[in-house]
């Protein structure tokens, strides 16, 4: 399989939209086969494979909705708190006292156990930066293996400390507000192989580290301010 990288102005490898367990998750392609298809199958099979749902049989209340734990409320709600969760587009459920299960709050929430695995709220208004339970790459956050904030007003810079989140295989930052410089610190995520980050305002050069990245598949850095050579 070849490897591309899509830089600011390179339109190259733009497809549709790959249907994900809970909506279409737009792909702009930067690795392909020899036949083309393989780059698609691949991301296909990880967004599938990675997310066990977080419904399964109601045989008792842990059992309907593994992710309802205290932690990872507190988790979430910090997010809420700190992306103002009240001006979001969709908030239902969303609470620190909560009345429903964590599985019926709104966004793609999904669990291996009580272990949380994937966030997606993609479009949802998100505004502000990412709480510092959020940023220290640490806890609950090291079980993270999809997150899926594309399409918000997300602002400040990338978390250096999720250099130590090396569970984490597909990050989707795209069309926010993201400012700063890409992290040295996040060639140490060693399973990451989907990370989005065009459409944003970061600057600087890419880090000669993330060639560390082996098992990176797509790397989308388009409309950004990034500068310097491969």
């Amino acid at each position: 399989m070849t490897k591309e990288l899509v830089l600011p102005g390179d339109r190259t490898g733009v497809v549709g939209a790959v249907p994900s367990p809970s909506r279409n998750y737009m792909a702009s392609w930067v690795a392909r086969s020899p036949t083309g298809t393989g780059a698609a199958l691949v991301v296909v099979v990880l967004v599938v494979a990675l997310t066990a749902p977080c419904h399964v049989a109601p045989a008792a209340a842990t059992a309907a909705c593994p992710c309802d734990t205290p932690d990872n409320v507190a988790l979430l709600m910090d997010l809420y708190d700190a992306t103002n969760g009240t001006g979001w587009a969709n908030n239902t459920g969303w609470s620190r006292n909560p009345s429903v299960p964590l599985c019926d709050w709104y966004g793609t929430l999904q669990c291996n156990a009580s272990a949380l695995r994937v966030v997606r709220l993609a479009g949802n208004g998100l505004a502000g930066t990412l709480p510092a339970t959020w940023s220290n790459g640490t806890g609950k956050l090291g079980t993270l293996q999809v997150v899926d904030f594309r399409g918000n007003q997300l602002s400040g810079g990338l978390p250096l400390a999720w250099g130590t989140t090396p569970s984490v295989q597909v990050l989707d930052f795209s069309s926010n507000q993201l400012t700063g410089t890409l992290p040295p610190e996040w060639a140490s995520v060693a399973e990451l192989r989907d990370l989005r980050l065009n459409n944003n305002q970061l600057t600087g050069t890419l880090p000669a580290t993330w060639g560390n990245l082996t098992q990176l598949v797509t790397l989308d850095l388009r409309e950004n301010q990034l500068t310097g050579t491969l």
